[in-house]
């Protein structure tokens, strides 16, 4: 069983524990060796964890204090997934959000873990047995494979359901940190190059952290040919709250954590190769001890790092990062690009485009940006279309957006519309993913998703806005096309 409700897991768990009995999940296969050459090494032992421990703990830890969770960096094909789980990480509630600080290894866990991911517009719950993959070769410790259990059985288990979602463990190797992020958290994940930043990207920087964004940030580091990658948080971004290095143009600074756990003994500035940023961070008074992290310039940091991710919340997980200031409203729709119209268009000539036999979503703006004194509201729309992580779909798709006259116009729209008004803003784009951070004016929008006529794909669309006061539910979709007029 891939996954099921909470109720039928639960139910399943005391027919185990009633039985005496522990998990066997034939669901999910267990290889006797990896084909996939980062994780090849030796055969593969599926071992319980009562078995390598007399007194296995989920979290070897207190869960009500702990602070932050420290993980280690792994094979670098990993890093696509074990770099959102290490920024999630600073924030334990959103890990017990994943996996319940309340399992354990007591009588009454039945050999069964639920662990949580987000697909598509909402959570589920994956069962998997405690059998975890060893290195048979490495006699007498055996250590799992891709991960320490050093803090507690949580993250072996946590990456094994990971694998069962995804098909495999093989299938782990090499994905985006779109998909983990937004499997991890619900959220929806932009990446921006430092060296190609709009203008006044510093506002932008506050903003997302006064929104609870989780973000996090490249160096990338050539000696010889060879290159090094260290990755870091930003924690905090303030305004000019600390003492740092004076450089223009910025009145906004960043405060910076290694992501990993640093090898033991060793501090981060015996951790980070000598370079440019191990030279910055040995200059910086601002230095937090206990964290080891730094205060850096917003000029700094665009010049020193390379790229930045930035993980977009939806308000009730938001919450388990901070209290934002900025309150985002998402709305999330599923739909699907099947039997839409007999009539022949291309997404490159948009009069052609039948809009009214496409889905139809509406959505509203109603807080300008405030950060920039800009009476446009800023939003930001994700549209997916189906295929895993290893093998991305290029079908071309997009979405048109139109102002409604009317706020309380009723869904669908038909001919009549389309031929009365013009689309605001469009995005056509060849890709499973289009990402679009947009402003208009304060109203109500329709967005209508588009693909080719051979296309009859599912597909996932997210629209994030702003909401300062109490956040509205959002407003449902239409899914099957509008009849001739």
């Amino acid at each position: 069983m891939a996954s099921a409700s909470k109720i039928d897991l639960d139910k399943e768990r005391e027919d185990l524990v009633k039985q005496n009995a522990l998990l066997d999940d034939i669901h999910f296969d267990r290889p006797t060796r990896f084909a996939d050459p980062s994780l090849d090494c030796c055969e593969v032992s599926w071992l319980r964890p009562h078995i390598m421990t007399k007194d296995p703990d989920v979290y070897a830890f207190d869960t009500t204090k702990e602070t932050r969770i420290v993980i280690y960096q792994s094979d670098p094909a990993f890093d696509w997934f074990m770099i959102p789980l290490a920024n999630i990480c600073l924030y334990p509630n959103l890990v017990y959000n994943i996996l319940s600080a309340t399992e354990d290894f007591s009588k009454k866990y039945g050999g069964m873990f639920k662990i949580r991911f987000h697909d598509s517009g909402k959570w589920i719950e994956i069962a998997i047995d405690d059998r975890l993959p060893h290195h048979s070769c490495k006699p007498p410790e055996w250590p799992l494979y891709l991960v320490s259990n050093r803090s507690g059985y949580w993250l072996p288990l946590i990456i094994k359901a990971y694998a069962k979602l995804h098909g495999s463990y093989e299938k782990l190797v090499n994905g985006t940190m779109y998909d983990a992020y937004g499997e991890f958290s619900s959220g929806v994940t932009e990446t921006f190059k430092l060296d190609e930043l709009p203008p006044r990207f510093h506002i932008s920087m506050k903003k997302y952290y006064d929104s609870a964004c989780l973000m996090n940030a490249k160096y990338v580091y050539t000696n010889d040919g060879v290159e090094y990658l260290s990755h870091w948080a930003i924690v905090e971004v303030q305004t000019k709250s600390h003492e740092v290095s004076k450089s223009k143009p910025t009145d906004v600074t960043v405060k910076l954590q290694h992501l990993f756990a640093t090898p033991d003994g060793k501090s981060i500035t015996d951790y980070v190769r000598c370079s440019k940023l191990l030279k910055l961070l040995m200059k910086l008074n601002s230095r937090d001890n206990d964290t080891e992290a730094y205060w850096m310039s917003f000029n700094d940091f665009i010049h020193t790092f390379n790229t930045l991710h930035v993980c977009t919340l939806d308000w009730g997980i938001a919450v388990f990062v901070r209290q934002p200031v900025v309150k985002l409203n998402s709305y999330k729709f599923n739909g699907a690009w099947f039997n839409m119209s007999s009539i022949s268009h291309s997404l490159y000539d948009p009069g052609s485009i039948p809009f009214w036999s496409f889905p139809q979503y509406k959505f509203e703006l109603r807080e300008p940006d405030t950060y920039r004194n800009d009476k446009r509201c800023e939003f930001l729309v994700a549209l997916q279309q189906p295929g895993h992580l290893y093998s991305p779909s290029i079908a071309l798709i997009g979405f048109f957006i139109y102002r409604l006259v009317k706020e309380n116009e009723t869904l669908p729209v038909g001919p009549k519309f389309f031929k009365m008004y013009r689309p605001v803003t469009h995005t056509i784009e060849h890709g499973r993913l289009i990402l679009n951070r947009l402003k208009l004016a304060i109203g109500t929008y329709l967005i209508i998703p588009v693909a080719e006529p051979e296309n009859h794909n599912d597909f996932f669309l997210t629209v994030i806005t702003e909401a300062k006061y109490d956040v509205p539910p959002p407003t449902g979709g239409v899914l099957y096309p509008f009849g001739n007029e």
